[in-house]
């Protein structure tokens, strides 16, 4: 699903921070 893959992601990009 796009979905979990955009949550997915958001979760690396924040982790990432």
């Amino acid at each position: 699903m796009v979905l979990a893959d955009l949550g997915r992601r958001l979760s690396t990009a924040l982790r990432n921070l």
